[in-house]
């Protein structure tokens, strides 16, 4: 009956009155405080909880954990990753979540760090299986965006030419980037 989501730098939320969405709680403009400041983020779920008991009552159920199960490619890249480039520690945090086989840094810039990446987030349902998720991170925007998303049976080929899309959305937005790793 809601959920929030990330919309041009800005976490928003949305509740259903029974005949529309309409817009619920607050809009928070730093997305990196309330995904990685757990006081930050637990006062802005429980002002949207209450928000959706005033729109709603108690009639809903919140969602588990286990829903990441089933979300899209990227899910858990955008709600792992720290929203700014990253410094080689934050990156080093991002690699060893267990939400992802591996991690990449893909292009960088001098002043902001790691900005591409390319992540193997973990099927739960098949161990053999997982998503390549390629993302740059935009700075006017303070956000990370997904490129493309490609199974970890595709060609090579494939994911070379999204490390070379990704490279092409950084370049319209840095004058200077460097490829990290990539392909030869």
């Amino acid at each position: 009956m809601g959920f929030y989501f990330e919309h041009e730098g800005a976490v928003k939320a949305l509740g259903y009155s029974g005949s529309e969405w309409v817009q619920v709680g607050s809009v928070h403009g730093d997305v990196d405080e309330l995904y990685h400041d757990e006081a930050i983020c637990d006062a802005y779920m429980d002002d949207f909880h209450n928000d959706l008991v005033s729109l709603r009552g108690d009639d809903f159920d919140a969602v588990g954990m286990d829903m990441q199960l089933d979300s899209p490619a990227g899910f858990q890249l955008k709600m792992c990753i720290r929203y700014r480039g990253l410094s080689a520690e934050d990156f080093h945090m991002l690699d060893s979540y267990p939400q992802f086989a591996d991690v990449e840094a893909i292009w960088g810039n001098p002043t902001d760090g790691i900005v591409g990446v390319a992540a193997l987030e973990r099927n739960a349902h098949n161990p053999l299986a997982g998503d390549v998720v390629f993302a740059y991170y935009n700075p006017e925007l303070g956000v990370w965006r997904i490129v493309d998303v490609i199974g970890l049976e595709e060609q090579p080929e494939l994911g070379d030419k999204l490390h070379g899309e990704t490279k092409n959305k950084l370049q319209q937005h840095y004058d200077e980037i460097d490829m990290i790793t990539g392909p030869a």
